[in-house]
């Protein structure tokens, strides 16, 4: 029914029609739509210096979508030529978002190089959040626009691990969302944060609620998008009582049992009192903030 409702109301003139179409045939199982020759040359008409940034991204996209060819270096020359024009934030977020569909061997590094300057356009909120001027919903998809690209090309984005945390904090930090809009850039984040080849945050959450009586501890370890890391090493640092200091435990490994990691207290004597905890994730050099306390 989806795909049927996407190819009724599909306008074959309308550039960006033909994107979310596109994009949603792609999410669609067995949805495949086909264009016309003249659609095809709507689309690569399109690109050029002429179209603004955004309509020269989902002429791309579409045209990748379709599985129709593209000329990678006219793409570039357009785009560059644009985005001297456009020197707003989002512009040059759908310029990455655009190279990740060129090809690999196209020199992209004029693109790339932008992602620093966009990280020095960052503003620094309380030494939490980094976010874009332009809000939330640019900082998500500049966020999984950078990641998206580094992965195409295979090279560590120019961001610094406390920047991405940072990042995240600031995307994450709405309950509620304006827009469709907002919410899908926020999930795009989630996904790249979740799957890519450089940096994934963890997640590190106690399951049920602490006692007296209980005699382990309980982990669950995921991604941002609360899926399971069963594949982690999760080791308790130390555990020092909240009122003397003293460490009553350290260097022990939480033993993984289905989707958590539990570790068992029988045999330590702990006093009656509180206690700080400090877990560490390894297993993986794409972890980043799996330093728990």
């Amino acid at each position: 029914q989806a795909c049927t409702f996407i190819k009724s109301n599909l306008d074959p003139s309308n550039v960006d029609s033909l994107f979310y179409a596109a994009q949603s045939s792609q999410a669609l199982s067995g949805c495949e739509i086909s264009v016309s020759n003249e659609t095809k040359d709507l689309l690569l008409a399109a690109v050029s210096e002429d179209s603004s940034v955004a309509q020269i991204y989902h002429a791309v996209a579409a045209l990748s979508g379709f599985g129709l060819p593209l000329a990678s270096q006219e793409v570039l020359g357009a785009l560059t030529s644009r985005l001297s024009k456009e020197e707003t934030v989002l512009a040059t977020v759908q310029a990455l978002q655009t190279a990740s569909y060129l090809s690999q061997q196209a020199d992209l590094r004029s693109i790339v190089e932008e992602i620093e300057d966009l990280v020095a356009r960052l503003d620094e909120l309380g030494g939490v959040y980094l976010q874009f001027e332009e809000g939330l919903e640019t900082t998500a998809l500049f966020l999984a626009a950078t990641y998206k690209l580094m992965d195409h090309v295979g090279t560590e984005p120019s961001i610094k691990e406390d920047q991405v945390i940072q990042l995240m904090n600031a995307i994450f930090s709405k309950k509620n969302f304006e827009s469709l809009s907002e919410a899908f850039s926020v999930a795009s984040a989630a996904a790249a944060l979740s799957q890519n080849r450089f940096h994934v945050p963890v997640v590190v959450v106690p399951e049920g609620s602490p006692s007296y009586t209980q005699e382990q501890a309980v982990l669950r370890v995921t991604n941002v998008l609360s899926q399971p890391l069963t594949q982690a090493t999760v080791k308790l640092e130390h555990a020092k009582s909240v009122a003397s200091r003293a460490t009553v435990l350290q260097k022990t490994s939480f033993t993984p049992v289905g989707d958590v990691f539990e570790l068992n207290f029988v045999n330590v004597k702990f006093s009656s009192g509180y206690y700080d905890f400090s877990v560490k994730v390894e297993g993986d050099n794409r972890y980043i903030a799996n330093t728990v306390e």
